[in-house]
Order: structure tokens, then C-alpha cells, then sequence
């Protein structure tokens, strides 16, 4: 039996998130982003759509994550198909930042708009058919945020850079402060990380960088827990099996860092047979699901 059923701008890929609205009309919305970079909340009852509201102009940004809902409040992760398609000599490359955006869940006003690469791109050369190319650009947001109510901060992971050199807050976990949207801390995992999908060959396009990146984006949610002896860490992993702890109460600071790779000493691509997406955690360890194939468990103390 259908309920009801109702019509996106774009295709739909990630998790929905509902809970309760200040609405007229409604007591629950679901809230969910497409691959247009729309932003949803619809009624949970009957699929009247409640608002909706561009999050990102640039025309590859696009929602793969769920949206994150804190009381009254949505937090709005924006990715990118920039770096699949901008080796082509006729693309300008490279112009879309990874960012999140901060909105009022039962009106739909925008609150506060943070991109991971503070500094806007800028023009730096032509590539041979007379395509200005740009930078710096880059650092998808591929996750949903962690909320961290203690801190009043949010954390989350961010991806690769697609310019060189790569941004210092690309492959990266990032926190901001929830009210303002304010960087309060990073740490990257992988420094010089620029990658762009089609590169990385003998005779690869003018648009690559230099030396193209191992593509090591953090895609996973971190995971805020707390210890048996009260001391709280921020954990996550990247694609090249590697999993850290970080000290939300002393701005990122690393306490713990471990490989779970199946083979971290082989080629590039055996390497990658890490962590892409979620993990989850007991009162023990963390659980990471491999890309290779086959689960990891980390002490989380």
C-alpha cells in the first residue's frame, strides 16, 4: 500500500532524517537533498512538501549525505561531481568548494553557510585550448555531521582537493561551531591530496594536478564517544585503512592513530581497500566494514 509518494528535482541517494516540526500543517518532516543540491522537508503524514531551498549554486554540487536534525536545527552537507568530469580540456577547473549549511527545520531559512576552503577560486592559467583553469577548489563533504552537544560544535569529514597544492582542510576532519557556522578546529589526515578522476596516466590532461592525489577523502561520519574514564574522542578513517582518535576538548588533538589496512605496504589500489563509508561503536571498539572486504575492530581506549 502506497501512502503517498512525492516528485524530487533530482535523484535522491542518501539516508532520510525525520523528527518533529513547528508547522501549521504538520507535527513530523522528513528532510532529505538531492543530486541538484535541493534541500527538502515533507510532511511525514501526507508528502506535502513543507519548504525546500537550493543549498549550493554551483551546478555540480549535489547532497549524498543525510541531513543532520538538532533541535529545530538542519545541518546540510553539500559533495560534488567536479573532480569525475574536470580533467577534460574544455572544462574550467576547478571552482566547487565542499561545504556545510546550517537551516531553520521548520521554515526553511537559511542560517549560516560554512564552504571547507575558505578562499573563494581565483584564475591561474590557460590550458592549451584557451580554457582559464581556477583554484583553489575542491573537498566534498561526503558525510553527515556529528553533533556534539557538550561542545556545541559539529563534526564531520571532509574529501580530497581537485586543485594543487591541495587545501589544508581538505581529507580532514573539521568542527564548527554550531550557532555560527565559525571553524573551530581541523585536522588533516592526508596533506597534498589533489586528485582528479582520469588522471595520474603517462599523458594525462593539462587540467590535472601535478602530482595526482591517492584520492584518500574521508567519507565516513565521525564517531563521538565517550570513555569509561570520561575522556572523549572523535573517531574516523580513511580509505587507506587508517583510523584515528581525536580529542574533541583539546581542538583535534590526536590520541590515538591505527591501521586496519589488508595490505598497507602493497599498490595504491590494494591500499584503498579501506574505509569508505560508516562505522559504528560499542562500549569497547569501533567496527569499520572494509572496502576490500571484511570488518575491522579497534579498542577505542
Amino acid at each position: 500500500c502506497v501512502y503517498w509518494s512525492f516528485q524530487t528535482k533530482g535523484s535522491v541517494r542518501n539516508a532520510i532524517s525525520i523528527g518533529p516540526v513547528k508547522h501549521a500543517t504538520a507535527k513530523y518532516a522528513i528532510y532529505f537533498g538531492d543530486a541538484h543540491s535541493n534541500v527538502y522537508a515533507v510532511n511525514a503524514q501526507n508528502g506535502e512538501q513543507l519548504w525546500t531551498a537550493h543549498v549550493d549554486p554551483h551546478f555540480t554540487a549535489r547532497i549524498t549525505a543525510a541531513p543532520t536534525l538538532y533541535q529545530n536545527r538542519l545541518y546540510v552537507p553539500v559533495s560534488s561531481s567536479e573532480e569525475f568530469s574536470a580533467s577534460t580540456l574544455d572544462y574550467p577547473c576547478c571552482t566547487f568548494r565542499g561545504s556545510v549549511a546550517a537551516y531553520d527545520a521548520s521554515t526553511g531559512k537559511q542560517i549560516w553557510h560554512t564552504y571547507v576552503i575558505p578562499e573563494e577560486p581565483k584564475p591561474t592559467r590557460k590550458n592549451s585550448k584557451g580554457i582559464q583553469l581556477y583554484a583553489p577548489a575542491g573537498a566534498s563533504v561526503w558525510n553527515s555531521p556529528t553533533v556534539d552537544v557538550k561542545r556545541k560544535a559539529i563534526y564531520f569529514g571532509t574529501g580530497d582537493s581537485e586543485t594543487d597544492p591541495a587545501a589544508k582542510t581538505s581529507d580532514s576532519v573539521m568542527a564548527l561551531d554550531m550557532a555560527t557556522g565559525k571553524m573551530l578546529w581541523n585536522y588533516q589526515a592526508h596533506a597534498g591530496d589533489a586528485f582528479l578522476g582520469g588522471c595520474g596516466m603517462p599523458n594525462q590532461p593539462e587540467n590535472c594536478p601535478a602530482d595526482n592525489g591517492p584520492d584518500l577523502d574521508i567519507g565516513n561520519s565521525p564517531v563521538l564517544h565517550t570513555l569509561t574514564n570520561g575522556k572523549r574522542i572523535v573517531v574516523a578513517g580513511t580509505k587507506d585503512g587508517n583510523v584515528f582518535a581525536l580529542d574533541p576538548d583539546k581542538k583535534g588533538a590526536v590520541v590515538w592513530d591505527r591501521s586496519v589496512a589488508p595490505n598497507p605496504k602493497g599498490t595504491l589500489l590494494q591500499r584503498l581497500d579501506g574505509i569508505v563509508w560508516g562505522g559504528a561503536a560499542d562500549q569497547q571498539n569501533i567496527y569499520y566494514g572494509l572496502s576490500g572486504g571484511g570488518i575491522a575492530a579497534v579498542q577505542l581506549s
